[in-house]
């Protein structure tokens, strides 16, 4: 087998995507996660996840659906390296927390992420 053989590259994006997920992926979805919230925040407070209305009520619950859209963007906007939209001016443990939440809060509201019609 030779090691230098290069394989061939068969899938709709660029190689150089593959090498770092993490930036590729934020890149992807921070503007679609501004544009999401921007929806979101017009929209009924019904319209909040069923999880969120059910332990806080329509109000509260859109609040935090809100507050929670926003620590998501916080996160894939560090890893999208768009430090423009972050205000910390130095990486320490309440960044790297807020980021972690962001990333966490993420894999939980994953299956929410959807306006109703």
């Amino acid at each position: 087998m030779n090691k230098n053989k290069q394989t061939e590259w068969n899938f709709p994006f660029d190689i150089v995507e593959s090498w770092n997920v993490e930036t590729f992926f934020g890149r992807w979805a921070v503007p679609r996660l501004s544009a999401f919230i921007k929806l979101v925040e017009v929209q009924p407070a019904e319209n909040s996840p069923k999880v969120l209305i059910d332990k806080f009520g329509d109000v509260h619950a859109k609040l935090l659906w809100i507050k929670y859209l926003k620590e998501m963007l916080f996160a894939f906007s560090y890893y999208s390296l768009e430090y423009r939209i972050l205000k910390y001016p130095k990486f320490d443990k309440a960044f790297e927390k807020r980021i972690s939440r962001g990333i966490h809060l993420f894999a939980i509201y994953y299956k929410y992420l959807y306006i109703k019609e």
